[in-house]
C-alpha cells in the first residue's frame, strides 16, 4: 500500500489493518514457539540417541574383546553401526529443517515489526 493510499484510509480502516497485523504477528509467534519446542525436542532425542550409541558401542567393544570376534560378528557390528549412523543423520537433517523453519519465521516476524 502506498503512502497516498494509506493517508486516504479512515481511522477505523487503519485500526482494522493494525488489528489484522497484530493477529498475524501473534499467529507467527505461536508457530515460532511451536517450531522452537519441536527443535528442542528433536535435539533432546538426538542427544539421547548419541548417548545410547556411545553406550552400545562400549558394550559391543567390551563383549567383542571378551569373546573374540569372528568375521560374521564383525560384519553384523558394522551393519548395526551403519544403521545407527543413518538414524542419527536423519535426526540431524530433521533438526536442520526445523532450525531453518524457525529462522524463516523469525525473519517474517521481524519484517512484520519493521515494515519497509
Amino acid at each position: 500500500m502506498t503512502d497516498k493510499e494509506l493517508h486516504r484510509l479512515r481511522r477505523s480502516e487503519l485500526l482494522e489493518i493494525m488489528i489484522a497485523q497484530k493477529r498475524a504477528q501473534a499467529a507467527m509467534e505461536r508457530r515460532l514457539q511451536e517450531a522452537e519446542e519441536e527443535l528442542r525436542s528433536l535435539r533432546e532425542k538426538l542427544d539421547k540417541r548419541d548417548e545410547t550409541i556411545r553406550e552400545l558401542n562400549g558394550k559391543l567393544l567390551s563383549a567383542l574383546d571378551r569373546r573374540g570376534a569372528g568375521e560374521g560378528e564383525l560384519r553384523s557390528v558394522e551393519e548395526s553401526a551403519v544403521r545407527l549412523d543413518r538414524a542419527v543423520s536423519q535426526i540431524e537433517r530433521t533438526a536442520a529443517i526445523c532450525s531453518k523453519a524457525m529462522q524463516i519465521l523469525a525473519e517474517r516476524k521481524q519484517e512484520q515489526r519493521d515494515p519497509r
